[in-house]
């Protein structure tokens, strides 16, 4: 366990390293978190002027509705890019191959290769929280922070499986995994993170249900809005549960397959 931690700790270093050499990049991320929690305060004081009943069983208004939402679906984006993103910068640097001989577990190398990654999108956001709180009214009083935490926990093994699985892709392919980016766009349009799922004609919504992002969102969103504990929305944890379950196995056996079958074409270093 100790050695896990060191390793983790070495590859967090490492990546912040690099990212603190592009010091613009935190202030342009930041301005664009305060343009859009200011963009979406405004849209919700048109939707709740209109009224939205899809939004009553949350008990709360349109931009608390949506912000958590947005700041949900930020670990989506970090787990379906991040890990084929640092996997492809490793090739480039030619540092893929060195990590793969130490021996160090590939489930390791894979899991740590992204913490960076997930440790700023967790201060993405809570950027998002303080500014929606502090200026605009973001309203989670009611917040039970456990419950929160479990669909946290369960949504980022979910989300990471399919990121997981994009990398293996671009080892194999040595392109752009075309799926990661539909399932992307899919999740998007029809996991509600931007309107409720139940605003969506029906057959849509029976497409919603496949995706692990609708209920993530839904166990989270009741859980800080209502203050619902896990046990009042039990079906919506069990079913990510299974997603983990079976995706997370999957993708580390698809990942470890997808090395050793470029190790044996000789492209492994390839991009």
């Amino acid at each position: 366990m100790k050695t896990a931690l060191q390793k983790a700790l070495a590859f967090l270093v490492r990546d912040l390293r690099i990212e603190v050499s592009y010091r613009m990049s935190f202030f342009m991320q930041a301005f664009g978190i305060f343009f859009t929690v200011v963009t979406f305060h405004f849209v919700g004081k048109l939707v709740d002027a209109g009224g939205a009943p899809a939004l009553g069983r949350f008990g709360g208004g349109y931009f608390t509705f949506v912000l958590v939402g947005i700041a949900l679906s930020n670990y989506l984006t970090v787990a379906t890019r991040g890990y084929a993103d640092r996997l492809r910068e490793a090739q480039v640097t030619g540092t893929l191959e060195a990590m793969l001989m130490t021996p160090t577990p590939v489930s390791q190398i894979v899991a740590f290769s992204a913490i960076y990654d997930f440790i700023f999108a967790s201060f993405r956001v809570v950027l998002y929280i303080v500014v929606g709180a502090a200026f605009f009214g973001f309203d989670i009083s009611n917040a039970n922070w456990g419950a929160a935490a479990a669909y946290l926990l369960l949504a980022v093994v979910t989300f990471s499986s399919l990121g997981v699985l994009s990398a293996s892709f671009i080892l194999v392919f040595k392109r752009g995994d075309p799926l990661a980016m539909i399932y992307g766009v899919l999740s998007y349009l029809f996991g509600g993170v931007y309107y409720p799922v139940e605003m969506l004609p029906g057959w849509v919504q029976q497409i919603s249900k496949l995706l692990p992002l609708t209920w993530a969102l839904d166990g989270m969103r009741m859980s800080l809005m209502n203050g619902a504990p896990v046990r009042e929305t039990a079906d919506r944890a069990l079913v990510l549960l299974g997603f983990s379950a079976v995706l997370w196995p999957l993708s580390i056996w698809f990942f470890s397959w997808s090395v050793r079958k470029a190790r044996r074409d000789g492209s492994l270093g390839k991009f």
